[in-house]
């Protein structure tokens, strides 16, 4: 187990921090070479030593460590924890640290200087315990502005930009990463809470909105003195708009005048990538249009909201003929159709039906509201649709077959069920010759005391033909 505990990594935090430390896999590498010796326990039992603890504690190898209750190197050292503020001492940069003897396996005593941190080991609560060897001949306050230096040393190293700020705000220290994210204008001299900061350095949430100070990740830790974890945009001076993973953790939780570590990842890439991929997941490549299965998704959303008071209706779409075009002018022409299509049948419906493509020819808009407006919507889709698109000298009309399905609230028909039943009405106006508009407007049972008066007809009548060539009639 030594030579593979080497290789293991711990996510440390700062003293008293309440989670895990946003990080990025650099670390362990970091850890495993940091030259002050780290030993991690769960409930008093080592799990891991590092290199530089291995030998410091005079062992020929980790597996002489782990496994071993922290009390058999020092009894004090099993009773520090990262909140010990009996037995340890403020430190003020870097927490809380203690002065204590240890053991070594050789036998002999040693002094030393520890400082605890919480950490996440394989998922499980720990704590890492930093040992810094006590140099004799300095006095105490140099040995602990050592301890603090190599903190520090170890903070300037990670990849994260790290700020630290006290109970008002104000920068305290701040890591090279920090630095340059902040275009070096990072100074002791800046508050972040400051409004005229605020309103000069907008920031924002995952939907683009800007948020108000109150909502700001630093100011909600510091008003609630518990730790923030959020996901914000800020704006570069070119315009281009970053994004950063927001940890706010204050050092002490238990002290109203607790300083707070800000550590920021970017994740531009990461969130633009996963943006990207759930778009490609959600949407079809052709049409831009939600796929099948966002289409199926939405309308089992809002047929089971038990929010839902007023029915809604399931337009299945069909368009005439596309064989045809594909058969005369090829497959480019025929997408070429469907994108016209798609793009026309999207303007013409209201801003709040939602569209999407069932694959092929098929398309299926829901409409939630306004239903006595159907039939006008339907002739409207009928228009849109008929407008000439010149191909090749030649000016293609589009046609199409819809079917239309009302759904009173309380409808316990299943999403599958709608759509059979809206491509069946679709069904019913391509057989009595396309371009027209049918509708299935009898509900189930037990609803048959609902009297579907938002259709000009009712029980399956259809309505009339639409011109291939010219406007529709009413």
């Amino acid at each position: 187990m030594g030579a593979q505990a080497d290789d293991q990594a711990a996510t440390p935090v700062s003293p008293g921090f309440g989670g895990p430390w946003h990080r990025g896999d650099s670390f362990p590498l970091l850890l495993a070479h940091l030259t002050d010796a780290v030993v991690v326990h769960q409930q008093g039992w080592v799990v891991y030593v590092n290199p530089a603890g291995t030998r410091l504690l005079g062992a020929g190898n980790a597996d002489d460590i782990v496994g071993r209750h922290v009390s058999d190197l020092s009894p004090a050292l099993a009773a520090l924890t990262p909140t010990d503020s009996a037995m340890s001492e403020p430190s003020s940069s870097s927490g809380l640290r203690t002065s204590l003897k240890i053991r070594l396996l050789t036998g002999e005593m040693a002094d030393t200087t520890a400082l605890a941190l919480d950490v996440q080991w394989t998922s499980s609560p720990a704590v890492a315990v930093l040992l810094l060897e006590y140099i004799r001949d300095h006095h105490e306050q140099t040995a602990a502005c050592a301890g603090d230096d190599r903190f520090h040393a170890a903070l300037s190293a990670l990849p994260e930009a790290i700020v630290v700020v006290d109970h008002h705000g104000q920068v305290q220290f701040s890591n090279p990463a920090a630095n340059h994210l902040f275009r070096r204008h990072l100074t002791t001299t800046i508050n972040l809470t400051d409004p005229a900061l605020s309103q000069r350095y907008p920031l924002y949430d995952v939907d683009g909105e800007q948020l108000p100070r109150w909502r700001r990740p630093l100011t909600r830790a510091l008003q609630t003195g518990t730790a923030t974890h959020d996901i914000i945009g800020a704006d570069r001076a070119n315009g281009q708009r970053v994004w950063m993973a927001v940890t706010c953790t204050p050092v002490t939780p238990e002290s109203d005048h607790s300083p707070f570590v800000i550590s920021l990842t970017d994740v531009t890439e990461h969130l633009t990538t996963a943006n990207e991929l759930s778009y490609q997941a959600t949407h079809d490549q052709l049409t831009g249009l939600p796929n099948r299965a966002h289409t199926i998704a939405t309308l089992d959303y809002y047929l089971r909201a038990r929010h839902r008071r007023d029915p809604l209706a399931v337009m299945f779409i069909d368009l005439d003929d596309l064989k045809t075009t594909n058969d005369t002018f090829g497959h480019s022409v025929g997408d070429l159709v469907l994108r016209t299509s798609a793009h026309r049948l999207r303007q013409a419906l209201p801003a709040t039906a939602t569209l999407g493509r069932l694959g092929g020819d098929e398309f299926v808009a829901i409409q939630l509201d306004d239903i006595n407006a159907l039939p006008h919507i339907t002739n409207t889709l009928h228009t849109a649709l008929a407008r000439s698109i010149p191909i090749a000298g030649h000016n293609l009309h589009i046609r199409a077959s819809i079917g239309v399905v009302l759904v009173p609230p309380r409808d316990t028909r299943t999403t599958d069920h709608i759509l059979r039943r809206a491509d069946h009405a679709m069904y019913r106006a391509k057989t009595r010759g396309g371009a027209r508009t049918h509708y299935l407007t009898t509900p189930p049972q037990p609803f048959s005391g609902y009297v579907p008066h938002y259709f000009p007809r009712l029980d399956d009548q259809p309505t009339q033909p639409i011109p291939r060539h010219g406007a529709p009639t009413t």
